[in-house]
């Protein structure tokens, strides 16, 4: 007899058969969450906010460990302690500020900048024609950044659809404008200097997005002609229209991070399929291509689109989250390391109520926020103790080219401090998958790991007697977070 392990650290495969220490489905589970074992991810709360939020929620910005802002179409909202506010000034038909003359809300982003010579932290909610500002407690102006600044100017890039994405380098704010970057310089003056074309990207690119990379600032822009073609330019701030580097991408690019210092971009490639790549010597390199196998339909490979706005992708834990879609499903990825020492994986632990992601944004006390959408029920989640349920592991088949016996499946489940093996309530049903097509039921079926008819176990095992070419152990969490240490499968080779 031989036996075959599963431990599958090391995040999703790209293939459903013969990779060693890789999941090939991986719903809502989370390898960093209890690291060495497997187990569910976090579950997502929504937060009620259909008939209040004014749109969908299109970007958060974190302004202390209990209290951010939300901003959708219409209205700037307060989240505190996880809820959206509804006290005094954030009470308009019942929760958020409703802003006027900004267009429709963009982006919203923190900001310590002067009012009236008064260094003070500030929260600029971006709109597709101007830029309010709001100060703690009560203060709103709804054009304030491009009225008050020294040489203070509406944006030039205006419009239905239009998008103005930001960052902070160098202690300034950066915001897209078109083929322009906006500096605002908040430090200078009574209530900083406004440059309305610190730098041109040219006639034919719109801003898509910034990243940070040493001493230099990346602007992503797309083809205002062409929107498949995008260029990624690195500029030191020597010069308001040459860039130390350009790299024209033929594919559209609408985020990138720099991830330890390697900058990395999610990517559309002609064909729709979505990407993982990072910037090297030649331009992009391919990390991964979001091809995963699908949840319930055995060998089926499900593709993904990529994120349209740079506000579905943000740093997560040290790792990058960012939402896809396929078909009208769609899910926050994750990928990223551990450590320096251990490889990048890739992992899909979140899934979202809504069809449509529109913000993925890691803030308050390190919780996940996702905004979504389905028509016009708009939806914000919040992803912070509780377990998933339904959340399902499968294992890549082990195919050994020759027909063998299963003998038996030992699944052992983490086993430290007070939780010894399955705890109350926990409730898992166990399965195996054989030859690529056909599912084996083990034991009573669903529910056929518990805490109700097992106890406090440690380990479960069950007979199974089945032949096969290729054989691989599923898992489904029902309820609980019961972690998943390694799975046993003891087999005989046999004739053919």
């Amino acid at each position: 007899m031989a036996k075959a392990i599963f431990q599958a650290q090391e995040g999703l495969s790209f293939s459903n058969r013969n990779e060693e220490g890789k999941y090939s489905v991986g719903d809502l589970i989370d390898p960093f969450r209890d690291w060495g074992y497997l187990k569910p991810a976090l579950s997502g709360t929504t937060i009620t906010v259909e008939s209040v939020a004014g749109g969908t929620f299109k970007d958060i910005a974190r302004y202390s460990s209990t209290i951010s802002y939300a901003i959708t179409a219409t209205k700037l909202h307060q989240i505190s302690s996880g809820v959206l506010n509804t006290d005094s000034p954030w009470n308009v038909s019942g929760a958020g500020y409703a802003f006027t003359g900004i267009g429709n809300g963009i982006s919203v982003v923190q900001y310590v900048a002067k009012v009236g010579g008064v260094l003070d932290t500030l929260t600029f909610y971006i709109g597709e024609t101007k830029a309010g500002m709001y100060q703690t407690p009560t203060t709103f102006d709804d054009d304030w950044l491009n009225t008050i600044p020294a040489s203070a100017a509406v944006f030039s890039h205006t419009g239905t659809g239009v998008e103005h994405p930001y960052t902070i380098w160098k202690n300034m704010l950066f915001i897209g404008d078109g083929r322009y970057v906006v500096r605002y310089d908040g430090q200078t003056g009574d209530n900083g200097t406004y440059t309305a074309q610190y730098f041109d990207v040219g006639w034919q690119w719109l801003v898509k997005g910034f990243f940070k990379h040493e001493n230099y600032l990346g602007i992503l822009v797309r083809g205002v002609y062409s929107p498949e073609l995008s260029e990624i330019i690195l500029i030191d701030g020597s010069s308001t229209t040459e860039a130390v580097r350009r790299i024209q991408i033929n594919e559209k690019i609408s985020s990138g991070v720099n991830l330890g210092n390697t900058l990395v971009f999610i990517a559309e490639d002609m064909s729709g399929k979505c990407w993982i790549k990072e910037l090297g010597e030649k331009g992009l390199e391919p990390i991964i291509e979001i091809r995963i196998e699908n949840a319930t339909t055995i060998g089926t490979l499900d593709t993904f689109s990529a994120p349209t706005r740079f506000s579905e992708i943000d740093i997560y834990d040290g790792k990058i989250a960012f939402g896809c879609k396929t078909g009208t499903t769609s899910f926050v990825f994750v990928f990223g390391r551990k450590d320096g020492s251990s490889p990048y994986i890739l992992s899909k632990p979140f899934s979202v109520s809504g069809q449509t992601i529109t913000c993925v944004k890691w803030i308050d006390s390190g919780t996940l926020y996702v905004g979504s959408y389905t028509g016009t029920t708009y939806y914000l989640q919040k992803f912070t103790t509780t377990n998933a349920t339904s959340a399902v592991l499968k294992f890549p088949f082990k195919d050994f080219g020759q027909k063998v016996k299963i003998n038996y499946i030992k699944y052992y489940f983490k086993s430290t401090g007070t939780n010894n093996g399955l705890a109350s309530s926990d409730n898992l049903t166990a399965g195996l998958d054989i030859d690529y097509g056909t599912t084996v039921t083990l034991g009573i079926g669903t529910g056929n790991i518990s805490y109700t008819k097992d106890g406090a176990v440690t380990s479960k095992k069950f007979i199974v007697g089945t032949q096969c070419h290729a054989f691989r152990p599923t898992l489904t969490w029902t309820e609980g977070g019961t972690a998943i240490s390694k799975i046993c499968v003891d087999y005989s080779f046999i004739s053919d």
